[in-house]
């Protein structure tokens, strides 16, 4: 004889109970699904309102130069779907059509080379959806960064030479 699943347990034990019993058990798991949806919506709420605010903080604020010229040259075919081709350059309102040079931003929006470049100049962010390319400042930091973690990284290493001659010795 075979073992009954956990599922035929549940409606075995549902039949058991009185109607009253049933519609309370319903009611208590519509309230815990409607707790989870406001969790949820809530947590929604916050990561667009923390999206915005980021966007906020960098509109007007100029890409770095560098991240600009290392946007993606997408070929015609890696461009969005052909309903975002349709529709056109969002800067400029033109179609974008075979042949034309595109850039890609990393958030996949693509956009004529000479507009993107332009807005980019002007407002480091997504025109679409405000995704944020590093400023020429964030890009300066970074690439301080970047040498302090080096000059680290060798002066470690030139103090371990003389303990590998050592070793040999």
């Amino acid at each position: 004889m075979a073992q009954p699943t956990t599922e035929d347990v549940d409606v075995a034990l549902w039949r058991l109970l009185s109607p009253e019993e049933k519609k309370r058990k319903t009611q208590e798991a519509w309230a815990a699904s409607l707790v989870q949806l406001q969790e949820l919506m809530s947590l929604r709420h916050r990561d667009e309102d923390a999206r915005a605010a980021a966007a906020e903080s960098s509109y007007g604020v100029p890409a770095s130069k560098k991240e600009i010229c290392e946007l993606h040259a997408p070929t015609w075919g890696e461009t969005s779907s052909e309903q975002d081709r349709r529709r056109g350059c969002p800067v400029c309102l033109e179609a974008l059509e075979t042949g034309q040079k595109l850039r890609a931003m990393p958030c996949s929006h693509s956009f004529h080379q000479r507009c993107i470049f332009k807005w980019l100049l002007v407002n480091g962010v997504c025109p679409i959806c405000q995704f944020a390319l590093p400023s020429q400042e964030e890009e300066a930091e970074r690439l301080l960064d970047d040498e302090q973690e080096e000059k680290n990284s060798s002066g470690r290493r030139r103090r371990s030479v003389p303990m590998m001659m050592m070793s040999l010795l």
